[in-house]
């Protein structure tokens, strides 16, 4: 990888190609997945999926990466967005600090038009000001005492730069304005809040965390989004924590507490350790356990799980063994087991958490307790018998009940058929009868499926949430390849295949970036695309990857792109038939419709006959008269 001395550059494509320049991806892979040479490309076991065999390649020539086990693909940054699971403008500034270019990207705004690095520098600076009080401020002791009897070790206190607030009413909006910060920003960045939320017009405000020990939210980038604040011994107030209200940059169901330093010993383990609260998770980073996490301030939501699927594969519950504990812990599992993770268990004695188990039973213990995790279904089910009657038949039918909810929470009808095959061992069952019941379940399921994509139809928002389908038609996919591995074809199709004859609209991108490239070698076309579309780069890539084994395939590659170049012709003009035939419905005395119809219905025959470049002058009519 490039460095040097930082250079501050505009936000523009300028400094995203100086970017690309300096970031070698190969070098960049290597900081996260171990490489091998393999020829012209470096092979390694791919970190978006697991697999026991080599399929992710990283070719240095051309910058790309592809993955032909799940398909991942794309450039430097794609490879960044992928493996830190951020967006693009996080994924630049992640690269342009590795390289040594100063980044700094156009301002974001909330709806009041206040800046979100406005934001982020009053979170961080109020932290670094929580953290300084606790040391040394003499309004502290009573915090200071309390981690002390807490046993959390100084390094903890610096590492996650736990803090104190003062209990004064303004003691934070006194510190702002000596900064120069306005009370409408510091109540954006959810520090201080009016007195009177009921009265807009009120310019009294108070602080919004007061006497409490302090922990500062961070993003997966280290960056202080929020706080949460914990009551003292001696307060009367009712509540134990206070979380920082939703703002522009802390979104509670989106948050994992400790991800910031846990990401990494997730990644390396494809594993991460799931806890119940701030202090848990602190407890078992000292506990050498540094890939724990919690939710922030909320149940296991969906985004949490998909953000941890970016790094894990397995995913230990580690929650209070309390009946809300144990009722958490089947909750989150269907979180994770529809985002395809393995879901394992931590039995914790009764009235224990994490924290007082690392404390009772000392750090090499405590290890030794989480090794022991059950599998998802051999926590619940023991959880189930010992609350339900097993010996009872309605026990059993209740116990069997909940467990095939759980059964067909799994994305992966392996995981779901392995899981089956444990709990018939488990409950004393025919696998068959479960798996009878669990299709039954799941024909159910698929009809409400069904009935909901049926709404989508109709629901242009349901539709969007959907996303793009990622099934593309196989000859619009060959022929990109075919001109990308072989630019020599590139003139014919701009003369006869216009864009709007391919039906998706990715491959009319990536075909109209091919056109525009004036390539003379394969794999150049990447730097026209956008580069915050990922599922264009992600199929630009794979093409880009494959156009050797392309160029192996085809002993004409005239012939098929002629082929394919028919097909996609054949395609449209079916199309285009069936659009008229509707505009026939409404207009049936029409006769200039009728003749456009037979005329199209000729050429698709005659497009029939004509497959490889020896029936080029069949087709080439049919082109010439329907190509403007």
């Amino acid at each position: 990888m490039k460095t040097g001395k930082n250079k501050r550059v505009p936000m523009d494509d300028q400094v995203k190609e100086e970017i690309r320049a300096r970031a070698d991806i190969v070098d960049v892979v290597e900081s996260y997945v171990p490489l091998k040479r393999a020829g012209s490309t470096y092979k390694g076991l791919c970190p978006f999926h697991r697999e026991k065999t080599p399929s992710f390649n990283v070719n240095q020539q051309r910058q790309m990466y592809h993955c032909f086990g799940c398909d991942q693909g794309g450039d430097v940054f794609s490879f960044i967005m992928g493996i830190e699971g951020v967006d693009f403008i996080t994924a630049m500034q992640i690269l342009a600090k590795k390289v040594g270019v100063e980044f700094e990207p156009r301002q974001q705004r909330n709806k009041d038009g206040i800046d979100k690095a406005i934001l982020l520098r009053i979170n961080d600076e109020l932290t670094q000001h929580y953290h300084q009080l606790l040391l040394e401020d003499p309004g502290a002791a009573k915090a200071r005492q309390y981690v002390e009897d807490r046993k959390m070790e100084p390094e903890t206190l610096k590492a996650f730069m736990i803090g104190y607030a003062p209990e004064a009413y303004e003691h934070v909006i006194a510190w702002g304005e000596k900064k120069d910060y306005t009370k409408k920003q510091m109540t954006a960045a959810g520090v201080i809040r009016p007195r009177n939320p009921e009265d807009p017009s009120s310019d009294a405000y108070t602080d919004r965390f007061r006497d409490r020990l302090m922990f500062p939210i961070m993003d997966e980038l280290g960056r202080a989004i929020g706080f949460s604040g914990r009551v003292l011994p001696g307060s009367t107030h009712p509540a134990k924590y206070i979380n920082s209200p939703e703002t522009m940059l802390f979104k509670k169901s989106r948050v994992l507490f400790g991800l910031d330093k846990a990401r990494s010993p997730i990644v390396d383990q494809r594993k991460a350790v799931l806890c119940e609260g701030q202090i848990d998770v602190i407890r078992c980073h000292e506990a050498g356990l540094t890939h724990a996490v919690a939710a922030q301030g909320t149940a296991v939501t969906e985004d949490h799980a998909r953000i941890l699927k970016r790094y894990a594969d397995e995913v230990i519950l580690v929650l209070d063994a309390d009946t809300a504990g144990q009722n958490a812990a089947l909750r989150a599992a269907h979180h994770f087991l529809a985002a395809g993770l393995t879901v394992s268990a931590v039995d914790l004695p009764e009235g224990e958490d994490p924290d007082s188990l690392v404390l009772k039973l000392g750090k090499e213990g405590f290890l030794e307790h989480i090794a022991g995790a059950k599998s998802l279904l051999d926590f619940q089910i023991d959880l189930l018998r010992h609350r339900e009657d097993a010996e009872d038949e309605a026990g059993q039918m209740r116990i069997a009940r909940q467990v095939m909810e759980t059964i067909n929470q799994a994305d992966s009808a392996v995981q779901r058929d392995r899981l089956a095959q444990q709990a018939a061992d488990r409950l004393n069952i025919s696998v068959d009868a479960l798996r009878s019941d669990l299709d039954r379940n799941k024909n159910a399921r698929n009809r409400t499926q069904r009935n909901t994509a049926q709404q989508a139809q109709t629901s242009p928002e349901v539709a969007q949430q959907n996303g793009p389908t990622t099934h593309y038609p196989q000859q619009e996919v060959t022929l990109v390849e075919i001109l990308n591995a072989h630019p020599e074809t590139v003139e014919i199709a701009r003369e006869f295949l216009p864009p709007k004859c391919f039906s998706t609209e990715i491959f009319r991108e990536l075909f109209e970036a091919i056109l525009a490239s004036d390539q003379t070698e394969p794999g150049q076309f990447i730097p026209g695309l956008d580069p915050e579309n990922q599922e264009l780069k992600r199929l630009a890539a794979k093409i880009e990857m494959a156009y050797r084994s392309v160029g192996e395939e085809l002993d004409t590659p005239t012939d098929a792109m002629y082929g394919a170049m028919i097909q996609i012709w054949r395609n449209h003009l079916d199309r285009e038939v069936k659009e008229l035939k509707g505009q026939q419905q409404v207009n049936p005395g029409d006769v200039v419709l009728g003749q456009n119809i037979t005329q199209l219905i000729m050429a698709i025959a005659g497009l029939k006959e004509a497959r490889l470049a020896t029936d080029w002058e069949k087709a080439r009519g049919v082109f010439e008269m329907f190509g403007d």
